[in-house]
Order: structure tokens, then sequence, then C-alpha cells
């Protein structure tokens, strides 16, 4: 692919020289504003306004894994009006790779293909100079995939609710380490019934720009009964990156981890063909009674009784209802949650998808497919009081494309825009709307089953 570079250890150094002064002019940048790079984006929700001040610098970070056979792509997108100079940066158990450093024009996205042929895989993908978005896309043999979207760091403590061991179930905890210097880290898992803080876990030491995987199996199997296994992942010395890859007979899911637990959750699933469980932390001191609501094209209806979950403990809620729908997760005592709903697709794939803790005018959603393509769709939704009009721009590798016409999304209901056949590629989509809404990606076809979150845009 002429628009695109790949990522993989060892590369040659001739590879890189082409773009050495372009690497020096970033590497300046880094080095005047390195304090800004974990100021743009959270875990588990969209960026939080900033001045645009705070916006001239930034990173994420894909926890992808991967295996044998396995292929990796991240997708980075520039919705703003100037270029902008991104550095991607593959991660391993070894350490960090080589990097790949170009400028993204205005209205631009790429595909940068990175390593994924073991469980510790991980990528950095820097921003200068303006906004960009960043997800990952994996591809296993026989062409299923899974996508998530990439997450800052964060000095919290990771939490992750979806790691489930039941019978069938391979999940594997991905801790990354992208900065200069060492990290360690304290894993404790939790199930319905047991907690477990592992001693070869507490700590686990992380050397610069290395990953690790965790096969949780070996520490907790969920037992009979349960269906929940969660992480929570505090750094006692630097900085680290979580996510989860959890593999099942009929598919795989991945998801970044949540850094910022919210006592409500605004989730844009849509394309759900199958069953559905929203897997829950309750990280506050005091039982959370939690609510879900469904938030589909016709009305809001609830999705069972309020459910008490007592503190610090972990369930999996059944979420009924889910096709073409959005749910809004809520602690009714304002208790904070991690969540992560998993979704069984049409084809009996399964996705994941955390959500977003607020909603926001406009919205970055880069394709989640292999730069071969695949259907998408676009979930919209608008859990406000006044109706929403969004408009669309899309764009890809050379710029603009025709986008789809503008539409309205009443309020507290939930919009499917299909675009198998209406864009001809993978393209990054902007929603424009008049009032605040959270939009979201589905992938249901041939290419897999995927969900993720889009990118709110600052201002």
């Amino acid at each position: 692919m002429a628009d695109d570079d790949r990522i993989e250890p060892g590369r040659s150094r001739e590879r890189i020289r082409g773009r050495l002064v372009i690497a020096l002019l970033v590497v300046a940048v880094v080095a005047a504003s390195g304090p800004l790079l974990a100021r743009v984006g959270v875990a588990g929700g969209p960026p939080a306004p900033a001045a645009a001040s705070e916006l001239r610098t930034g990173a994420w970070f894909c926890p992808q894994g991967g295996g044998r056979g396995w292929r990796a792509w991240v997708v980075a997108s520039n919705p703003g009006p100037r270029p902008v100079d991104v550095r991607v940066t593959g991660m391993g158990p070894s350490g960090s790779t080589a990097p790949v450093v170009f400028t993204l024009g205005p209205s631009r996205q790429r595909y940068v293909e990175v390593a994924a042929r073991t469980p510790a895989a991980a990528t950095e993908v820097e921003f200068f100079g303006g906004f960009a978005a960043a997800a990952a896309v994996v591809e296993r043999p026989g062409g299923t995939t899974a996508a998530e979207r990439c997450v800052a760091a964060a000095r919290a403590p990771w939490y992750l609710p979806d790691l489930s061991t039941v019978k069938g179930n391979d999940a594997v905890l991905v801790l990354a380490n992208p900065f200069a210097v060492p990290a360690d880290a304290n894993v404790t898992f939790r199930s319905e019934r047991e907690t477990v803080s592992p001693g070869a876990l507490s700590p686990i030491v992380l050397p610069p720009g290395s990953v690790t995987a965790i096969p949780v199996g070996h520490y907790l199997l969920a037992g009979p009964g349960e269906q929940t296994v969660a992480a929570v992942v505090v750094a006692k010395e630097g900085r680290v990156v979580a996510g989860s890859v959890v593999a099942t007979r009929t598919g795989f899911r991945e998801e970044g981890g949540v850094s910022r637990p919210s006592r409500i959750w605004l989730v844009p699933a849509g394309g759900s063909g199958g069953g559905a469980g929203l897997a829950l932390m309750n990280v506050g001191r005091a039982a959370a009674i939690v609510s879900i609501v469904i938030e589909g094209g016709r009305a809001a209806t609830a999705s069972g009784v309020p459910t008490r979950v007592p503190a610090g403990s972990v369930r999996t809620l059944p979420v009924v209802g889910l096709t073409d729908a959005a749910a809004v997760v809520r602690s009714t005592n304002r208790m904070p949650l991690a969540v992560s709903l998993v979704t069984v697709g049409p084809g009996g794939g399964v996705a994941s998808l955390t959500g977003a803790d607020h909603a926001a005018l406009r919205w970055d959603l880069p394709p989640l497919v292999p730069p071969t393509g695949g259907a998408e769709d676009l979930v919209l939704q608008n859990h406000g009081p006044r109706d929403a009009t969004v408009s669309f721009a899309a764009f890809g590798a050379r710029g603009p494309v025709p986008a789809p016409s503008s539409i309205t999304v009443p309020s507290e209901r939930t919009v499917v825009v299909r675009l198998a056949g209406t864009l001809g590629g993978p393209f990054t989509v902007v929603a424009t709307s008049s009032v605040p809404v959270v939009a979201g990606e589905a992938v249901v076809g041939r290419a897999g089953y995927a969900l993720a979150l889009g990118f709110a845009i600052p201002r």
C-alpha cells in the first residue's frame, strides 16, 4: 500500500534515514512540551474540553496485543484545518522499535501497520501541532477482526471490567510502559466471589518502552455461576497503560482500560444481534444502585430493574434490546463505576465497548476495518433534552470524499447510519451536531464484529 508504512522489530536504519530531519524536529517539540502529553483524552471516555494552547501536543496508546499470524494497524486521522506531525512507535517484550514519522495533512488519515506477532504488543501514537485521533485494528488468521479506541496515559489506577475467564474464553491483560523510565505496578484480579493479588504481579516491573502480556486464566478462573473477571492495575512507580484482549470460540474482542470511573456511561453500541452483558466494577466506597436504560430509534426503555452492586465488587448484568440502540448506565446514588458492554454480533462475533462519560458537539471516527475496507455503521446517541441535527464530513488518505447527508437524532434516541456502499472505502467520518451527542462505530460483516467510541474533537 503506497500510503501506508509498517513497523516491525529490526527494521533497517536506512528505512528511516529519510525522515531524520522530521524526527529531530519532533524530538525538539517533545522536549519543549512533554508535560502536555497526557492531557488530551481519557481512557474509557472522550477527551475533556481544553484550551487550544493545550492541544499542540498529545499521545494515544494502543494496547492491541497479538498472536501468531496476526496483523495490526493503527489509523491516525487529522480532522483539523492544519497539518499535524505524527510519530508512531511500536512496543514489544524487548522494548520499542524505530518510529514511523510523518506529516498528516488537514482532513487526512493514514494507516500504519504495526507488529502483532505476540500478545505483548502495543503502539504509541504521538501528535504535534494539532489534534489527531488514533484507533487500532487487529486481524487474526482467517480474516476475523477486532478494533479498539486508543487511550491516553494516566497516573490513576486502570480498571478492566472485561477479562472473563469463563469456559471457552482466553483473556489476556496487556500492560505497556511507553515511557523512558522503568515502571512497576500491582495487579489485582476480581471475580464475583474471589479477589486475587498474585505475588508475581505485586509488583510487576516493566522496563522502558516494553510490553508484557498476562494470561488471566493462570491466576483466576471464573468459578461455577461466575461470569465476571476484572482487573485493577495500580502503578507504584512510573506510569503504565492497560488493555484487554479476550478470545472466544467465535471471535475476539479488545478494549483499552478505564482510568476515570464515572457515575454515568453513555454506550453507543448498535449492531448487536444477539445477547449482551454489562461487565461492571463498583470502585466506590459504598454499594452502587445501577440502572440501565436502552435508547433506541423509537423509545427509551429500562433494561431490567435497578441492581445493587456492593462496594469493591464486580458483576455482569444482562442487557436486552440493543439492536440499533445505545445504553445509558447510571449509578443512581453517584458511586463511580467502570463498565464494559460485551455484545454478540449478528454473525456470532463478539465485541466490547466502554462508552463515554459525557457528550460532545464534534466527533472524529477513524475506520475500524483493515486497509482493504469493510462495512461500517455510525451510531449516534442523543441523551439530551433537545433534538440534534448532525452533519457529516468524510476523508481518506488523499483528502475529503462525499459524506452522508445530515440527519436528525431525537432527544433520548439513537440513530444508526449505514455506511456500506456510501463511502466506497475505509474513511474517517467527522460528525458535527447542533447539541452534544455521543458517537461510536460498529463493524458488522465479513470483516468481523467490532465496536468503538469515537474521539470528541476539542474546541
